[in-house]
C-alpha cells in the first residue's frame, strides 16, 4: 500500500461560518500523541514526495500543533532517508508574518479558500478586503505553490466569470472551481451557471492566447480518464477525534453517525490502537473503500454510459452522500452541474485545437 497523501484534520473549529460549509464545527483537536502514532504507522508507506496536509476547520487555529507535527516529519524524513511536501488549506484570516514566514521555510503549498466577489455575504464579514490584503504578499513570498479553492452555490453563481477573472488579474494561477450541492439547483439557476461558464470560457481563450497557460483546473486538459474515488486507497486522514479515515469526507460525513451501518465499515479505527490491529483491520476496510467507487459507478450506469461527457465527469462519492444520502443516486441537477462544467471545457479545447 504506497500511499501519495496523509491529511491531518488538527482541529474542528473554525473562525468562520460559510453558508456551503458542510463540516460540523465543534471543539474537538488533535493532541501531539495521535498524530505522531498516525505519522509513526504511515509514513513508510507515504511515497517519496508526498504530501502531508493540515486542514480543519481552520488549522492555523492549531499552529502550535503544526509546527511540532512539521519538527517531527523532518525527523521522521531523515530516519527513512525520504523526502515529504507539506500543504495547508485555509481561509487566510489568521495569516500574519510570522505564519507567512513558517510555511515559506518549510516550503508548503497553499490552498486559499476564497469566493471572490460574494466571499464576505458567504464567509465572513471583512474577510473580501483581508484577502485583498494578503494576496499580494503570497503572492511574493516562496512558497512551493499557491491556490485558490472558490465555491460558488446557485444563489452566487451568477458572480462566477466576474469573480474569477477578478481573481486572474490579481495574479493567481490557480484557482479550483467547486460548487455547493447542499441544496438543489433550479433550472434557472442551472442557466445563469451555463451562461457564466461560457463567459469564463472566453476569457480562458483569451487568456490561453496571450499566456499559453489555463488556469482554472476545472478547464484544464487531463488524460486521467472516467474519475474514481481513491480514498482509503492511496490516501488516509486522520480527524480531529482521532479517529482514521480513507479521507477526510468521511470524516465529517459519518461525524455523530456512529449508529450507522456503514460506519465500521469506513473507519479504521482510532490512532493509538490503529498499528496494532492493522494487520487485520486495514485489508478489510480498504476493500470496502476498493468497491465504493464501483459501487458509486454502477448506480447510475445506465444513465451515464455512452454520455459524451462522461470522460470529464468528476463527481466525488461523499459529495453524493451530503446531497442525497450515503449510497444514494447522483442526483440530476448535480449531473447537470458537472455536465454543463465539461461542456464548456470541451468546448474552450476545441477552440483551442482549431487556432
Amino acid at each position: 500500500m504506497e500511499l501519495s497523501s496523509l491529511t491531518l484534520l488538527v482541529t474542528e473549529q473554525c473562525n468562520f461560518n460559510c453558508s456551503y460549509c458542510y463540516q460540523k464545527r465543534g471543539e474537538s483537536a488533535l493532541a501531539f500523541k495521535a498524530i505522531s502514532k498516525f505519522i509513526d504507522f504511515s509514513f513508510p508507506q507515504l511515497s517519496q514526495g508526498g504530501f502531508i496536509n493540515f486542514s480543519g476547520g481552520e488549522p492555523l487555529l492549531a499552529f502550535d500543533m503544526i509546527i511540532q507535527t512539521v519538527k517531527y516529519v523532518h525527523k521522521i524524513s531523515v530516519q527513512h532517508e525520504k523526502a515529504v511536501n507539506f500543504s495547508i488549506t485555509t481561509n487566510g484570516w489568521l495569516l500574519d508574518k510570522d505564519i507567512l514566514d513558517f510555511l515559506e521555510r518549510h516550503k508548503f503549498s497553499v490552498m486559499l479558500s476564497y469566493d471572490g466577489l460574494q466571499h464576505d455575504s458567504l464567509c465572513h464579514q471583512g474577510s473580501t478586503q483581508s484577502i485583498k490584503a494578503l494576496l499580494p504578499q503570497l503572492l511574493s513570498s516562496s512558497i512551493r505553490e499557491l491556490s485558490i479553492n472558490s465555491v460558488y452555490s446557485p444563489d452566487t453563481c451568477g458572480q462566477l466569470s466576474q469573480s474569477v477573472v477578478y481573481m486572474l488579474e490579481a495574479g493567481i494561477k490557480n484557482i479550483r472551481l467547486a460548487f455547493s450541492f447542499l441544496e438543489p439547483w433550479s433550472s434557472a439557476q442551472l442557466l445563469h451557471l451555463k451562461n457564466e461558464l461560457a463567459n469564463l470560457r472566453e476569457f480562458l481563450s483569451s487568456h490561453y492566447d496571450e499566456y499559453g497557460t489555463v488556469p482554472v483546473e476545472n478547464f484544464r486538459q487531463s488524460n486521467k480518464g472516467i474519475f474514481t474515488c481513491s480514498a482509503g486507497r492511496d490516501r488516509l486522514a486522520l480527524a480531529s477525534d482521532g479517529k482514521i479515515w480513507g479521507c477526510y469526507l468521511f470524516s465529517d460525513y459519518f461525524k455523530d453517525k456512529e449508529d450507522s451501518r456503514w460506519y465500521s465499515d469506513y473507519c479504521f479505527g482510532d490512532s493509538e490502537e490503529f498499528p496494532d490491529k492493522s494487520e487485520t483491520l486495514s485489508p478489510e476496510i480498504r476493500s470496502n473503500y476498493d468497491r465504493i467507487s464501483h459501487r458509486y459507478s454502477s448506480l447510475n450506469f445506465r444513465k451515464c454510459i455512452g454520455c459524451p461527457s462522461g470522460i470529464s465527469c468528476v463527481i466525488c462519492p461523499m459529495v453524493i452522500a451530503f446531497s442525497n444520502g450515503f449510497e444514494g443516486e447522483i442526483p440530476s441537477w448535480m449531473c447537470d452541474v458537472t455536465k454543463t462544467l465539461a461542456e464548456e471545457k470541451e468546448k474552450l479545447w476545441q477552440r483551442l485545437a482549431g487556432s
